[in-house]
Order: structure tokens, then C-alpha cells, then sequence
């Protein structure tokens, strides 16, 4: 031992002794390249890792120093394991040391990583068992998959690889849940197929409804997932509609079964249109009749010399059923006598209400209330086709001419020479307006009187018949009028809002409400001519009518045979038709079969029927369907259009007119022969308004006289003479 340890403090001292003694430094570098070193290890062989003798730093570098000698040279020994497959090798002495490691151990057998899974019952790694870690014999075969090869599934087969069992290739496992499909496969591999499914995927197969009647439909369904879709398309029943169509929503093969009606039909309802009653309008909604709308009622009769037939029974102002006699009067509840009745004296006998006037001694005239020798304060002045009306500032009218039909508001229907006060307009007269065969005004109350004929409904009085004393419009349709407008065989009315009713002849559409036919015996809104914006004026002619509206647009409607609607066509229109003007219009005005405006500029404009050159326009065509301008010599502020003739009041009051002359309506005092350019009147004296009869002409002045010419056959000229037509004018008695 001592000699061991002798020998190794020799070694070092002699290796640390050749390094200071000069040897190459690189000899000492145990990679060499460097000196220094953690460990032996990152020396060269024969070098060892040390703080050398005599170190400052007391850095570790490698140092050459000598080993004791373990052997001699020539031996040998044995290295590596005998252990399973490995066998061992023999290590030789080199420089009298054997090799530290086994790299050097020749004919060594070296174990392998790991156990060959052969079944040879080989320790191949050497470590003392044989075939460790292995699952498997290398290259055998097992069945794998599913526990089942029911329905759908297979078994696989697995192969060992490497002690290990590979992959299962070719096995089927179970579906989550059956594929309920046409094949009935068993997806599940539970020994059933398509169980749990309501369906085959795909199928099809009607639903919905019970029935395919009626409304009703079937559906279709379609197979997905083993289960039945919605229902798609199917209609089901409903309540029965009762419509028009019959339609049989309920589908029980009766479209109208629990109606009493079917919806949209309308009917008559009320109980009689005998008096003030009147039928109303009933629609059927929901398979049921609605209210009564519009129907007038019977009540008890009220003896308020009104002319009306309040308990519908037929007998004006009777009492328990029978008229009053001839020489008594219904006077608020009961028949009274008045002697004095039989004493026609002008104004109002508080006995005789219904008596309003009588004849005045010499030269006066009865304005209503008292005799006067003429009339004062003419505010308005209509024509009829053969009577005329003048309205007075006291609220009275008076009328001359024929009378045949009661158009004169007189106690009988004889004609007058001279104007007479209508009957029993004590509440003040507003408006005025003379048709055809009637006559009609607004009083002060907003409400409607007509009189005279009533062929077509023009009194609006629900169809009572004529009547040769005023009568109140039918009341119930709207509240209060401001003007009012008489036709040839039909009127209108016009509230302050600028709202349109008419009523009357209806042949060809004239109410203005879409409709054409029998005549309107009440007032109806005019729905058409309503439509287009608020009215100024409206203008009532022979088969046609026309409206100005605010906008200063004019349209037409009705008959058009002529051109009358001047909308460039000669067919009728049920609805307003726009006259093409120039420019916008302030007056309107409706003849038998053409028409004029006043645009805001003072021009004139016709159109329509010309066979007597009505148009004035001095053209030869037989009838014009456009606006014509009127040659005048100034501005115009009013036109009138008449049955064949037509006349203009110039802004500086003359009067200028043209078309038939025949009974000397021109004024002219000419040849009585049509003109087709306008002439001017005959008049002497400033114009406020004209009014056109059929055959005569008539003339209110600024003075307050009233002056008319032409035909005279039934007196309308008014002048007291009768009989004697007049080609220039005549003042008519009465008047200034």
C-alpha cells in the first residue's frame, strides 16, 4: 500500500516537474485547445483534471501525470456479461493499462434494447429475463372489434407487432342508432332492425285535414331520421265566411251553412219611402244583416204646415187619418177653421200662416210682407227653361212666367206676367236656383226648399210628387248648404266646406256619385266629383255637369255626346273628367249640351254642341270636344251657358251674347238669326249677372232693375204685357 501511494505522489511530481521544465503547453490540454477543465473527463487519456501545484487562480486544468502500471504487457481479461443471448469479450494491456471502457472489449456479443418478441425464450437484452414487456407473439393474429357480428357488424382481425397487438383492420362496429332505412338493416347490431323507427327514410304519406272538401286540403309528410316531417301544405277548416264567392270554408260541402246572408250583398230595409220615410241600406258583414243605416221611420204626424207626410200614411198633415177640409188648417195638432182664410190680403194673418199674400190694390206689388210699388234689394236672379226667380234682401222671392208644374211657388200653377211672391219662405232666402220645370234656395238656416216638378227626384224630397209651395230638401243627409244650383232635371247643393250633394236625374251619371240610372230622390254626396278637392261652384246643365274646384282646375261629367265634358272624347263620364284649360279658371257653367268657363285672366272658353254657334268661338264645326276661346272685346267677369245660346257680362257691365236668336234672345234687335260670334246687347245699362232661360234672356243691373228679352209664349219676360217676344230688352215689372 505504502508503495501504491508512494508511486502516485512520484508520478505527479514528475508530471508537474516536465510541465515547468519547458514541455509544450499544448501537451497539457486535455482537448487540446484549452487548459481548463471541470473533470477528468474533459482531459486527453493520461491526463488529469486538478488545481495544479503552486495555482494562483485556483483554476482546475488537465495535468499529465503518471498511473500506477495494472498490467504487464500481453494480459488480458474479460469484459462485458455472459447474461442471456450476450457473451463475453477480452481487453488487452496496452502501456501497461487496460482500456477504461468496453468499447474496447473484442468478440464481445452486446445485448439488444429490448426482448425480440419471438417465443424463442431468448433474453435478447440481456438483463436476466426472457421475452419482458411483450403483449405478443411477433407475427400472430387475433379476432378484434365489436363483442357482436349481429346486423351491420364484423369482427376484425388484429396482427402482433413487435409484442404488440397492431391495429384491428376490417371491423364493423354499431351505429349510435338504426338508419331506419328501406334496406332494414340492423345499424345497432342488436339482432333487430329498424326498431324504435316510425318510418322507412324517404317515405311519404298524406295528412292533415280529414277531408279534401271545400277550402280543405291534404298534406304531405316525408320520412327523416325514422320520423315523420311536419305537415306541409295541409289547409284545415274554418268558420264558414259567407262570402260572395261561396266559398266553403268549413268544409262540410255547404258554402253558406249558418249564414243569413252572403258578405257584400246589400238590401233595401225601412218600412215604407211614403212621405218623410225613406228605405235605408243594409250590408251583410259576417254572414249577418248590419243595422239599418239611413232609414227614415214613421212618426206622429206634426201639423206644422211644412207640406210633410210625417207618419207615412200618404195624407199630408191629417189628423187620426183624414186631410184637413178645404176650408181648414192643420194648425199644431188639430183641424181649426179660419173664416178669414178666404181673404187673400198680402202679408203674413196670424190665422192663416200658410197664406203668406195676396193681390195688392193699383200698381203695387206684394213682396211677401207688404205691398210696395216696386221691389227693393234684388240680390240674385235665376232662369228656369221658361219661368224665372229673383231673391230679394228682405229673404223673399218672386217669380213669373210658366207655371204649369208649381215652378212659381204660387197657390196655383197658372203662369204670371208679373213677378209674385213665393209661398211660405219666412225664414229668409240665402241661395236661389231655377231648373227646368223647379226651383229651389237655401235659406238662411242652411236648410233646402224645392218646388214645382218632381218627375226624377228634383225636389229631393224623397219622391212625395210636385209640389206647387216650398218643400224642405230631405234633411237627413247633411247639415248646412251655402249655395245651391238647379239643372234641367236635376240640383245640386254646396255646404260651406266646399262639399258637393246632388239629386235628380241621374240618366247619364249627372248626380256625380258613380253611378248612372233612375233618378236620386234625396240628396247624396257627390262621391266622384267630391274627390278631386274642395269646390267653389258647381253647375248643373241639361244631360252633363260641371264643378270648379279651388285649385281652379273645371271638370265635367255625364253625357258627352257632344264633346260637353271637353275632354276631347264624346263619351259619357261617370266621374270628373279635367278640362284642358289654359289657365286657371273662376267661373263654370253648364248649358244643354256644352259648356264655359271664365279663366282668371277674363278670357271665355266653350266647348261642346255648336249647331247655333253656342261656342262662339266662329267656327263651322257642328260641335267642338275641346275649350274654344270666345272673341270678346274686353275682360269678362261671368259667363252663362244656356240651352242653345250663351251670354257674357263684360267687367264693365255689358252684356254680350251669341248662338240662337231665334225668338231674339241675342238682345241684339237684329234678324233673329244665330250667331256664331258674340253681339252685344241692346241693354243701356251696367250688368251685375245674366240668366239664360231656353228661348230668353234676363239681366240683373247695378240699379236694382231687372230686364229680360226673347220668347215670351208663357209670360217670362215679366214685363206685363204677355205673349210678345222681345229681340232687345224690357224692364220687368216690379223693378227699378
Amino acid at each position: 500500500m505504502k508503495d501504491n501511494v508512494l508511486r502516485l505522489l512520484v508520478s505527479v511530481s514528475y508530471g508537474v516537474l516536465v510541465a515547468s521544465c519547458g514541455e509544450d503547453e499544448t501537451a497539457l490540454l486535455g482537448n487540446g485547445e484549452d487548459k481548463a477543465c471541470e473533470s477528468d473527463r474533459d482531459c486527453a487519456p493520461g491526463y488529469t483534471c486538478m488545481i495544479p501545484p503552486g495555482s494562483i487562480d485556483g483554476v482546475k486544468e488537465c495535468v499529465r501525470f503518471e498511473h500506477p502500471l495494472d498490467c504487464e504487457p500481453g494480459d488480458t481479461r474479460p469484459c462485458g456479461t455472459n447474461e442471456g443471448v450476450c457473451e463475453q469479450g477480452r481487453q488487452h494491456c496496452v502501456d501497461g493499462y487496460f482500456p477504461t471502457d468496453d468499447a474496447e472489449c473484442e468478440g464481445e456479443v452486446i445485448a439488444q434494447d429490448k426482448d425480440v418478441c419471438d417465443a424463442k425464450g431468448l433474453d435478447e437484452d440481456c438483463d436476466g429475463g426472457v421475452d419482458e414487456g411483450c403483449d405478443c407473439e411477433n407475427g400472430a393474429t387475433q379476432k378484434c372489434g365489436p363483442d357482436t357480428d349481429k346486423g351491420v357488424c364484423r369482427y376484425g382481425e388484429q396482427q402482433c407487432v413487435f409484442g404488440a397487438w397492431g391495429s384491428c383492420d376490417g371491423a364493423v362496429y354499431p351505429g349510435n342508432v338504426e338508419e331506419c332505412d328501406e334496406a332494414e338493416l340492423d345499424d345497432d347490431c342488436d339482432g333487430a332492425a329498424n326498431e324504435g323507427c316510425d318510418c322507412v327514410n324517404g317515405d311519404e304519406r298524406a295528412c292533415g285535414p280529414d277531408t279534401d272538401v271545400g277550402i280543405c286540403e291534404y298534406g304531405r309528410q316525408v320520412c327523416v331520421g325514422g320520423e315523420w316531417s311536419e305537415c306541409d301544405g295541409d289547409v284545415y277548416p274554418q268558420d264558414e265566411e259567407c262570402d260572395s264567392e261561396q266559398v266553403d270554408s268549413d268544409c262540410d260541402g255547404d258554402p253558406s251553412n249558418g249564414c243569413d246572408c252572403l258578405n257584400g250583398e246589400t238590401r233595401v230595409c225601412g218600412d215604407t219611402d211614403v212621405g218623410v220615410c225613406e228605405y235605408g241600406d243594409q250590408e251583410c258583414e259576417d254572414g249577418a244583416w248590419s243595422t239599418c243605416e239611413g232609414a227614415v221611420y214613421p212618426e206622429e204626424e206634426i201639423c206644422d204646415k211644412d207640406l210633410l207626410d210625417h207618419d207615412c200614411d200618404g195624407i199630408l198633415d191629417d189628423v187620426q187619418g183624414e186631410a184637413c177640409d178645404a176650408d181648414e188648417v192643420c194648425n199644431f195638432g188639430g183641424c181649426v177653421c179660419h173664416p178669414d182664410c178666404s181673404v187673400r190680403e198680402c202679408g203674413v194673418d196670424p190665422g192663416c200662416p200658410w197664406k203668406m199674400c195676396g193681390p195688392c190694390d193699383g200698381e203695387e206689388f206684394c213682396d211677401g210682407f207688404k205691398c210696395v210699388s216696386s221691389y227693393e234689394g234684388v240680390n240674385a236672379l235665376s232662369c228656369g227653361s221658361a219661368h224665372v226667380c229673383a231673391s230679394m234682401t228682405n229673404g223673399n222671392v218672386s217669380c213669373w212666367g210658366g207655371g204649369s208644374n208649381g215652378q212659381l211657388g204660387v197657390e196655383d200653377n197658372e203662369l204670371r206676367a208679373s213677378p209674385e211672391s213665393v209661398l211660405r219662405l219666412m225664414n229668409g232666402v240665402a241661395g236661389l236656383g231655377a231648373g227646368g220645370a223647379h226651383t229651389c234656395t237655401v235659406m238662411i238656416d242652411g236648410r233646402a226648399m224645392c218646388w214645382g216638378v218632381d218627375t226624377y227626384g228634383e225636389l229631393g224630397n224623397g219622391g212625395s210628387g210636385g209640389a206647387n209651395a216650398p218643400n224642405y230638401v230631405l234633411w237627413n243627409v247633411f247639415t248646412e248648404l251655402e249655395k245651391i244650383y238647379a239643372g234641367s232635371k236635376n240640383t245640386c247643393g254646396l255646404t260651406g266646406d266646399g262639399t258637393g250633394y246632388c239629386w235628380g236625374w241621374n240618366e247619364n251619371g249627372e248626380v256625380g256619385n258613380g253611378t248612372a240610372g233612375a233618378g236620386v230622390q234625396k240628396p247624396v254626396p257627390s262621391i266622384e266629383v267630391n274627390g278631386f278637392g274642395v269646390i267653389r261652384m258647381m253647375s248643373p246643365g241639361g244631360f252633363h255637369g260641371c264643378a270648379l274646384y279651388e285649385t281652379g282646375d273645371v271638370r265635367c261629367w255625364g253625357g258627352n255626346a257632344r264633346g260637353q265634358l271637353g275632354n276631347g272624347t264624346r263619351l259619357d263620364r261617370l266621374e270628373p273628367s279635367l278640362v284642358s284649360l289654359p289657365e286657371p279658371s273662376s267661373w263654370v257653367s253648364a248649358g244643354g249640351w256644352h259648356s264655359c268657363a271664365l279663366t282668371d285672366a277674363g278670357e271665355v272658353y266653350c266647348w261642346g254642341y255648336n249647331h247655333e254657334g253656342q261656342l262662339g268661338a266662329a267656327m263651322d264645326a257642328e260641335d267642338f270636344a275641346f275649350p274654344a276661346v270666345v272673341g270678346l272685346p274686353s275682360e269678362a267677369r261671368s259667363v252663362v251657358a244656356g240651352y242653345e245660346h250663351t251670354c257674357a257680362v263684360l267687367r264693365d257691365g255689358a252684356v254680350w251674347c251669341w248662338g240662337n236668336d231665334s225668338r231674339g234672345q241675342l238682345g241684339d234687335g237684329g234678324t233673329n238669326a244665330s250667331q256664331g260670334s258674340p253681339v252685344e246687347v241692346k241693354l243701356g245699362r251696367s250688368a251685375v249677372e245674366v240668366c239664360l232661360g231656353e228661348e230668353f234672356t234676363c239681366a240683373r243691373l247695378e240699379d236694382g232693375g231687372v230686364f229680360c228679352w226673347g220668347g215670351d209664349q208663357v209670360e217670362q219676360l215679366g214685363d206685363g204685357v204677355g205673349g210678345v217676344d222681345r229681340s232687345t230688352p224690357v224692364a220687368v215689372n216690379g223693378f227699378p
